[in-house]
């Protein structure tokens, strides 16, 4: 949060000289506590990038095996495809020696 910080530090520190040592160790005590606070903040901040990272590493390792599946189900569908237009061609060159056996 802010910090709040007596009248007399807020007026470009020329104040802040007149100042009781027992406002001056509130501040110092506010500053530690506010710097303390600020620290533990980060630290939370970095394990949650941390964490965030690794989600970010697991979708990617998820999705390029995904994409490997991918690639695997399209080269069988298009070594189907293959097999079925061979065993066709086949099927008509068969179908013609026939027909030109029973024409002749």
């Amino acid at each position: 949060g802010a910090l709040s910080l007596p009248k007399g530090a807020r007026d470009g520190g020329q104040g802040a000289l007149s100042l009781s040592l027992r406002e001056k160790d509130a501040l110092i005590s506010q500053l530690q506590a506010d710097a303390s606070n600020l620290n533990a903040e980060l630290e939370a901040q970095a394990e949650d990038n941390a964490h965030l990272t690794s989600a970010v590493e697991e979708a990617n390792a998820a999705a390029a095996e995904f994409k490997d599946i991918a690639a695997t189900a399209q080269a069988l569908v298009e070594g189907a495809e293959r097999a079925h237009r061979d065993q066709m061609s086949a099927l008509v060159v068969d179908a013609r020696a026939q027909a030109l056996d029973l024409a002749a």
